[in-house]
């Protein structure tokens, strides 16, 4: 029974030692979800809780939490399982793809890659983890590993199926003398001491259990018995225990049993929705069945030394029971899931929409990151949002950066101001229409963009009419264009630097108008529909998943076949000069078109005006304003990326911080360029001082755009020259010579080409 008084709490990690506006250049860091609790590993003071992207600990002595992740220290996403070795003093962490990293106890990750570059036909995933005596046996979709975790080597591999073959083990445990496997087709053992386990003729199979043959999900040996759980193909559960002699039904009535888990000399029924503990007597000694303020989604579970219980959940991140049936849960701060598709950034306030085309009926929301701090915005925090279900588009007003606008895949527009929910815009209370014949829920937002004058346009795609512009003032238009687009599936849409706007016809080409700078005045609008054709008049490609418009005035197009560009896109009406361009690059002294193996998912413009783009499997691509030379290319093998997979790519012009939409999630890099100041108003230098044991770059920001910035000594002798990319400039504290200048006070002189404007600061160098 609860008592019922509780205390509730939850608590949230910021890195205060990384300051927002100043991350180091090249540095990454993760905006993973944490809430999602999946494994649970105790470790004297420390606990672990795993989610998919990554683990956080809480450590008892201090009550911090910290998280590590791919960012910071592990070497791959999807944790499967993770087991904490007394012995070593180690957490082993393994992961779906069979990749496995050893942390030690200063929180440095060795990586053992040997089963993930393995050819297997079938699962790797490393189910569970069983320490016994000096090694861990790893339950693997193919059979079982040993790791001699001490040596950081694999030791042997057995294949324990019938006839030897592989059969994916789901978990493993040990009663002092012999190893068990539960299995997809039963329940296999041997005796540890064996030498030859690697011969399946070595291994044994209970054939006295009902299904014998079948899928056994858990298995723990606990008060000299050993307990399984059979698991239909109805997911009707059968509890099982052995004495020895014969098997015997512990009980049909607990079902949804996900792992059966032994600690503190208590057995743990770990289940969907609830905790079952019982003593050594197998006496049902507690239930835990609902939290204060929510109900139970446990995933995993363990006590530790002091009979605290700890709960992984599905929604509430690492939970605490206490003795006295005090409940705490504990997680990182970070958005709801890890779902995002566009990105939104003005004035250091980053806002990410996280539902998508392809999950119109999905209840994420959206998230905000302003100060650190991560804020969601969904059903559970905002009931009138109920019926959303899905925001796939979001923009901050530019005048205004407090008031934001989401986008819904189905049900209209969304107003935000101050973080509060202000309104919902749909065909109750505005012109928008859903698609024909629907009534509700099919007003499917597909872009949303700010003109100067402060008015939101939009389309909507398979509607009619699917061209609205929500004015300044409030009041609605909408556009019909000879019924061009009506009905057709329609993509991001930009306004250029002469008010064109232009939107992707997904599968079509494109559609460009011009309103002629009269919103209500439709008699002057011009208006094309137009497949992509180069300077002969053949079609490039029409399957356009992105666009932008750079510092030139230059289109870029982003394909399922590379990246095309409007080199005169003013000329789109006249005709005159108006063709599109497949870029050529040169890779290896061949010639060839720019990233045409590559589905081009998302393109950003910085402040240097170069070109991020990002692919639907190659990861991030960044290029020269020109597209010509490629600068670097990030994926999931040499960055911090949680997938290769793109949906969406922005840049905060303030900071130079590039945040990416991944299909597992929003990681941010810090990059060399931003948005350049009209006046030397904000520069600064940082770090400053440079101590004597820092290593990475220096970094000038709130510069005038592409300014000559020179570094000389304070006699005046010149020690390094470069060019800044839009507002930031980079030095590595070395001269001419590639040696590290010595200890001394060191001036900055920055000027724009015609020395209008001109700035000088100073930098103390310690070596």
């Amino acid at each position: 029974m609860f008592k019922r008084w509780f205390l509730l709490t939850v608590l949230f990690l910021f890195n205060l030692n990384i300051l927002f506006s100043q991350l180091p250049v090249g540095e990454w860091r993760e905006h993973f979800p944490y809430s999602k609790g999946e494994k649970i590993a105790v470790a004297d003071n420390i606990i672990y809780c795993a989610t998919e992207l990554g683990l956080f600990y809480y450590n008892k002595s201090d009550n911090s939490i910290n998280k590590i992740s791919k960012a910071n220290g592990l070497n791959d996403v999807g944790i499967s399982s993770i087991k904490f070795s007394e012995q070593e003093k180690i957490l082993i962490v393994g992961y779906s793809n069979g990749n496995l990293d050893i942390i030690d106890e200063n929180k440095n990750a060795y990586n053992i890659s040997d089963i993930k570059r393995k050819q297997i036909i079938g699962s790797k995933s490393i189910n569970n983890i069983c320490n016994i005596n000096n090694l861990s046996y790893l339950a693997c979709g193919f059979g079982v590993i040993v790791l001699d975790a001490d040596k950081k080597e694999i030791k042997e591999t057995y294949f324990i199926g019938d006839n030897g073959s592989q059969s994916e083990v789901f978990d493993i445990t040990f009663d002092g003398n012999n190893i068990y496997c539960c299995t997809g087709t039963g329940i296999y053992f041997a005796d540890i001491n064996n030498t030859n386990l690697i011969d399946y003729n070595n291994w044994n199979k209970f054939t006295n259990i009902p299904n014998y043959d079948k899928e056994f999900n858990s298995i723990e040996y606990f008060a000299e018995k050993l307990f399984v759980n059979y698991d239909d193909e109805n997911n009707n559960d059968t509890l099982y225990y052995y004495d020895g002699i014969s098997w015997h039904c512990f009980d049909t009535v607990i079902h949804d049993i996900k792992q059966l888990n032994s600690s503190n000399e208590q057995l743990l029924f770990i289940r969907n929705y609830k905790v079952d503990v019982y003593n050594n007597d197998l006496d049902n000694i507690m239930t835990i069945y609902k939290y204060p303020e929510s109900s139970p989604r446990t995933n995993d579970a363990a006590f530790d030394d002091e009979g605290t219980l700890w709960i992984a959940d599905n929604l509430e991140g690492l939970v605490q029971v206490t003795k006295s049936w005090q409940f705490y849960l504990f997680y990182p701060n970070g958005p709801y899931k890890y779902n995002v598709s566009d990105i939104a950034i003005v004035n250091n306030k980053i806002w990410i929409a996280g539902g998508s085309k392809s999950s119109p009926w999905d209840d994420i929301g959206a998230y905000s990151f302003n100060n650190e701090k991560w804020e969601n915005y969904n059903y559970k925090v905002i009931p009138e949002v109920y019926d959303i279900r899905n925001i796939s588009k979001i923009i901050i007003d530019p005048q205004n950066s407090n008031h934001v606008y989401g986008g819904s895949w189905g049900y209209g527009l969304i107003e935000f101001n101050n973080g509060q929910f202000i309104k919902i815009y749909d065909e109750q209370n505005t012109i928008l229409q859903n698609i024909i014949p629907y009534e509700h829920g099919y007003i499917r937002i597909s872009s949303l963009v700010f003109d100067d004058d402060n008015n939101l346009w939009m389309s909507t795609s398979l509607g009619p009419q699917p061209i609205y512009v929500k004015k300044a003032d409030g009041n609605w238009l909408n556009y019909e264009f000879e019924n061009l687009i009506d009905g057709l599936d329609l993509g991001d849409m930009i306004i250029t630097q002469n008010d064109h706007k232009w939107l992707i016809v997904e599968g079509r080409g494109l559609f460009v108008f011009d309103i002629n700078n009269t919103l209500d005045d439709f008699g002057d609008d011009n208006y094309k529909k137009f497949d992509v054709r180069d300077e002969n008049g053949k079609i490039i490609n029409n399957d356009i998943l992105s666009i932008a418009e750079d510092k030139e005035g230059i289109i870029w197009l982003g394909t399922t076949e590379g990246i095309i560009v409007y080199y005169s896109p003013e000329n789109v009406f006249s005709g005159t000069n108006f063709y599109a361009q497949r870029p050529i690059i040169e890779v290896n002294n061949d010639f060839q078109y720019l990233l045409e193996t590559k589905s081009i998912t998302s393109i950003t413009i910085d402040g240097a005006d170069r070109k991020w783009f990002g692919t639907s499997d190659g990861g991030v691509f960044l290029m020269a304003e020109d597209g010509q030379k490629q600068i670097l290319n990030y994926n999931i093998d040499n960055s911090p990326l949680p997938s290769n997979t793109i949906n969406c790519i922005t840049v905060n012009d303030k900071t130079g911080e590039v945040f990416i939409g991944t299909e597992k999630g929003i990681v941010s890099y810090q990059s060399t360029a931003t948005e350049g100041d009209e006046y030397f108003n904000n520069v600064l230098v940082y770090p400053n001082p440079v101590r004597e044991n820092y290593k990475g770059l220096i970094t000038i920001k709130g510069l005038v755009s592409n300014v000559d910035v020179k570094i000389t000594d304070i006699s005046g002798n010149l020690v390094y020259q470069t060019r800044a990319n839009g507002g930031t400039a980079i030095w590595n504290g070395k001269s001419f010579s590639g040696k590290k200048v010595h200890t001394g006070i060191y001036l900055i002189f920055c000027t724009n080409d015609d020395g209008s404007k001109t700035y000088v600061t100073k930098l103390l160098f310690v070596n």
